[in-house]
């Protein structure tokens, strides 16, 4: 009877396993995608948050540079000496300034309260951008050319 009751234990393990296999799965997935979104939510509630983030994102694009950081979005963020420099774009801001109800964002609306720039300097140098990709007018044309006309004209 002991070696009965030992082998019950071990069907039922198997189940138990699979339980636990797929409970740590979704916990795993729903820590993939919460967790971020989360931090994320929480950087961007705090002001020190939003330093650390404005911060990252100039460390992280080598074409962007922002002098000083301060303030908050509630209340105005303020980004002093803001420049974006990429292949033929050339942005220089003295100030940038930007004011939303961040109780805007649970609702999924953007509610932007004031957005000022002082001094901005935008210069575009049309020979430097890559070049871009050229549409197929052929395929233009024949998708124009054989659509509907709004007068008939008897065929010869």
């Amino acid at each position: 009877m002991t070696e009965h009751t030992e082998q019950a234990p071990q069907t039922e393990k198997p189940k138990t396993k699979k339980k636990s296999l797929w409970r740590r799965v979704i916990c795993i997935i729903s820590a993939v995608i919460f967790l971020p979104v989360f931090t994320l939510l929480g950087l961007l509630a705090t002001q020190s948050g939003q330093h650390k983030l404005i911060q990252w994102t100039d460390a992280l694009l080598d074409e962007l540079s922002i002098e000083q950081v301060a303030g908050n979005l509630s209340e105005g963020l303020v980004l002093k000496n803001l420049r974006f420099q990429t292949a033929g774009v050339d942005i220089q801001v003295t100030e940038a300034r930007l004011q939303m109800q961040l109780s805007c964002l649970w609702h999924l609306d953007l509610c932007i309260d004031d957005v000022t720039l002082q001094q901005p300097i935008i210069q575009i140098d049309t020979a430097s951008l890559p070049p871009s990709e050229e549409a197929d007018s052929t395929a233009y044309r024949h998708s124009h050319s054989s659509g509907c006309h709004s007068r008939s004209e008897p065929n010869h």
